[in-house]
Parts: structure tokens; sequence; C-alpha cells
């Protein structure tokens, strides 16, 4: 071989590895990623595997904080935008919330890593400043005094989220904001809901077995979230004890070519109620294998104002529809 050949051949070979570099670079940027810290953390009684997740507090209200499975060598400081927060031991904190309902951003940072973990800590406006089913003018109407058989997670919530225009993109975990999880109901610019932690965690676990199965997404699309009564009891559903009242709970769908309705998720030319039992059947299998993720699961056909969708929910126990 000539030495303009062997040259020829080697800027041939250079190219060829360049696609595939640039290929293998892109294929990188397009993987998901579930946004999972190196570490765990329990913000009271929530566990964050997570590097960011939304906690929802009363005024005043005291919370521990601890490292649950840090790496091997990890030292880590905590850092709050408000409220106390004092050292109980490595890895171990007590932060008092501050008494002004509102956003506070804590912080659990790496001295020796770029390691982060993020608590977007809403303050919440305690139920008692709610008079005659409104909230500063925001429509809430009325909980059932009685309890669903006398549960505790049926009981009325203890407070509600102020969020305002500039919260909406606010992250309640890697690949959810807190703006898709607001009721549907007109009001002013200011709006408040109910939204637990276990919801998002929920979802994300969800989202993570939807993109290990061969679906590229980065969020679902979530039809319906938190629900007042007051507009529970407007769009004519009767059930007194929906889990959209006490926020852990939402009716979502997976939609990756925007057209507001779900994709056919199993490949068989059809967008029907399959699509929404292809992906019901992912969370039957993580509830099996993951306890803590047990709750409510419904499935629903498509109809002339929506297309199939699933409820998913975090109550604690195991119900079918």
């Amino acid at each position: 071989m000539t030495r303009a050949l062997v040259l020829r051949a080697a800027r041939l070979l250079m190219a060829t590895m360049l696609c595939w570099t640039a290929a293998a670079g892109a294929a990188s940027s397009e993987a998901f990623d579930a946004g999972r810290a190196r570490f765990t953390a329990a913000f009271g009684e929530t566990v964050n595997p997570y590097r960011e997740l939304a906690t929802f507090v009363m005024p005043g209200q005291v919370v521990p904080i601890e490292v649950l499975g840090a790496t091997d060598g990890l030292r880590l400081a905590a850092l709050a935008e408000g409220g106390r927060l004092d050292a109980v031991e490595t890895h171990s904190w007590i932060w008092k919330a501050p008494i002004t309902p509102g956003l506070y951003r804590l912080r659990l940072k790496g001295l020796n890593t770029n390691d982060t973990m993020q608590f977007n800590v809403f303050v919440m406006h305690p139920r008692s400043r709610a008079a005659d089913g409104t909230l500063n003018g925001y429509p809430i109407g009325h909980y059932p005094e009685t309890p669903l058989r006398n549960m505790d997670s049926y009981r009325p919530p203890q407070g509600f989220v102020e969020i305002t225009p500039d919260l909406l993109d606010v992250r309640v975990s890697p690949h959810f904001r807190i703006g898709q999880f607001l009721c549907k109901q007109e009001a002013g610019a200011t709006k408040y809901l109910v939204l637990q932690s276990s919801l998002p965690l929920k979802l994300e676990t969800v989202l993570e077995e939807v993109n290990t199965n061969g679906i590229r997404i980065d969020s679902f699309a979530v039809m319906s979230g938190y629900r007042t009564p007051a507009y529970n009891r407007r769009v004519g559903n009767d059930t007194t004890y929906s889990r959209h009242l006490w926020g852990d709970a939402a009716d979502v769908f997976i939609d990756r070519d925007g057209d507001g309705r779900m994709d056919d998720l199993n490949r068989d030319g059809r967008i029907d109620e399959d699509d929404a039992d292809w992906l019901a059947s992912l969370v039957e299998g993580l509830e099996e294998t993951h306890t803590h993720l047990v709750g409510g699961l419904g499935r629903y056909k498509a109809s002339a104002y929506h297309g199939p969708f699933v409820h998913i929910d975090t109550r604690g126990f195991k119900v079918r529809w």
C-alpha cells in the first residue's frame, strides 16, 4: 500500500471514529437520567433518593433531616435559605420552618464532591385560614367531616400550598413541576393546592420503568392532579373521598408527539384502552416489588373529551378499577 493510500485510509478511519464518537455522544445525551443522588436522605418521614424533591410543612414545624445511605468518604453540609437549621451529629440536622408561608430551599451539599440534594420546601397556609370554603378568595370548598373508615389519610389536609405564577416551574422531583398538579378550576393568578411528596416519588419510579421498557419520555402528561372539593363537585364527580382531594393522585398519560392524547404504547397501530393497560401493567408490577408504592390504580377508556389514561395514587392500600 502506498503512503498516499495509507494516509487516505487513516483519514477515513479517523472520520469514522469521529462519527461513532458523535453518535455515541448524541445517544448519551438522549439517555434517560433518573435524577438520582448518590445518597438517600430523610426529610421528616419522606425518604428521598433524588437530587431534587418538594416537601410540604406547616409554619414553625420542626423537621429532622438525616442522610441514610451516603457513599463512603462523602462529607455533606446542610444549607437552608430560611428557618433555623441546627446540626445534631454527622449527616443529621434539625430544621425549624419559618412561620411565613412560601418556598424555602434546603440543600445537602458535598464538601469534597459535587454531590447535591435540594429540598424545595413549601411552608403552607394553615387550613384554619380558609373561611366559608375559600382561602384568600380562592374556592376550596369543604372536605368531608367524617374520614373514610376513620382513616387518618382521609382527614382534611392541614394546610394549602400557595402558588403564584413565578412558582409554576418549581420542581417537585427531577421530572415534574408543581404547575402540572394545579387544580383546573378558573381562578386568579394565585392558586392553592395540596400535594404529597409520595405522589411525585411514585411517578418518578413509574417514569423510570417506562423508559426502561423502551418508551423514551421525560415526564407524563398530567390530565388531573389536585382537585379542590369545590371543583370536584362542580365537574360532577360524586366521589366524595377521591384521592385527588388529598393531593396524592394523578391521572396521567404518555404524549410524546404533543397532540394532547395517549400515544400508541403497545405499537398495535391503535390508540385505545390497551395502551392504558400497557402503562397500568408497569405500575402493577412495580407495586408488587415496591410495597411502599402500593395505592390506587385505574384504567380509563377514551371519550369524546379525552384519550385513554391511567389513574395513579399513593393511598397506601391496593384498589383497582
